[in-house]
């Protein structure tokens, strides 16, 4: 099971997502497990998101951008490609997000904006 950290389907930009993470892994030096830290998840779940199994969610790609941004500042800011490529499209303008999160999705967005924005240490609760 993966507790929101993916879903159970193939989407049209998985060969694209694979490829960045391979080179999000190249570029840095990270080890898929370190990766998968990052993202909060288990790195068998890093292995399903490269071969295009399975969809990450939402609030891993939020989190895997906000690590990555801290730990590798020289690669900017990842975390709306990596939403992108991960199958969330561009928002309707509400808020600036991919539309249908859930309530946990979205608090963990916006724990993880308010720490990208004030640069503290905004503890997700």
């Amino acid at each position: 099971m993966c507790y929101g950290a993916c879903m159970h389907s193939r989407w049209k930009e998985a060969p694209e997502f694979g490829e960045l993470l391979a080179a999000i892994i190249t570029s840095t030096g990270l080890s898929q497990r370190e990766l998968a830290d990052m993202a909060g998840v288990s790195h068998s779940q890093v292995s399903r998101w490269k071969a295009g199994s399975h969809q990450p969610g939402y609030a891993a790609m939020m989190r895997l951008g906000a690590e990555l941004r801290k730990a590798h500042p020289g690669l900017g800011d990842l975390a709306p490609r990596l939403l992108r490529l991960a199958g969330y499209p561009a928002a309707d303008g509400s808020d600036g997000r991919a539309p249908g999160l859930t309530d946990e999705e979205r608090r963990v967005a916006d724990a993880f904006e308010s720490y990208l924005r004030d640069g503290a240490s905004s503890e997700v609760r």
